[in-house]
């Protein structure tokens, strides 16, 4: 199985939309009690300003946020549905925030120490072969795949990708990404159903994409 092969999992959950970066502080997610006063402690502040706010929460989330990008990230599995109920928590407070589309990020590096091993499935995803009259050492940077409509009634599409990390990784190290992005269609409540479409599909999306991953699997083995 590839999970044998795992080696990290990380979550990177990103909104669209118009923000204040200004606003967004260990200092204020406290005060609005969405992070315990014992977590100020254990913060690490690198820029709060008007058009950039970068911090992170001890060792379970980063908060990242532009004028048009909100990315909330951890690289804890055990802290996944924290990373949702802080993302709820606040933008159930931010309710008239204007929101266009969200994503959820998955990001799994599988570690192949075996070298013809990873070679295999280096062939088997991209036909190194095709290349080797052009390159003397053929090797797979990225592929990527992507299905325009979502498989449920939701607008957006998903993207799913196989390429080197992005990262500093041990030796033949993949990792493989999936971008499963909802659009929102409807400006004048525009949070209130980025909320409901965000808790209703937060489970499922795990479910697809490692659905995806072994059927990929499956079929290069």
């Amino acid at each position: 199985m590839i999970q044998e092969y795992l080696y990290k999992y990380k979550l990177n959950l990103v909104v669209l939309g118009d923000f204040n970066p200004a606003i967004f502080s260990p200092a204020w997610l406290a005060l609005k009690k969405l992070i315990r006063p014992e977590n100020m402690e254990d913060t690490q502040v690198h820029v709060i300003h008007g058009s950039f706010s970068l911090f992170r929460i001890g060792d379970w989330a980063e908060i990242k946020v532009n004028k048009e990008t909100f990315q909330l990230t951890t690289a804890r599995e055990d802290n996944f549905d924290l990373l949702k109920d802080l993302m709820v928590g606040i933008f159930t407070i931010l309710k008239e925030t204007p929101i266009r589309a969200f994503g959820i990020n998955h990001n799994k590096y599988f570690t192949v120490p075996d070298e013809n091993r990873y070679n295999k499935i280096e062939n088997k995803l991209a036909p190194l072969g095709n290349w080797n009259e052009i390159f003397s050492d053929p090797k797979l940077m990225r592929l990527e795949i992507l299905q325009l409509k979502r498989p449920d009634s939701n607008m957006g599409r998903i993207s799913f990708s196989v390429s080197l990390p992005d990262e500093e990784m041990p030796k033949n190290t993949l990792k493989v990404f999936m971008n499963d992005r909802f659009d929102i269609d409807d400006k004048i409540k525009s949070t209130e159903k980025f909320l409901k479409i965000f808790e209703k599909s937060f489970k499922s999306s795990f479910e697809q994409f490692d659905g995806v991953i072994d059927s990929v699997w499956r079929k290069i083995n």
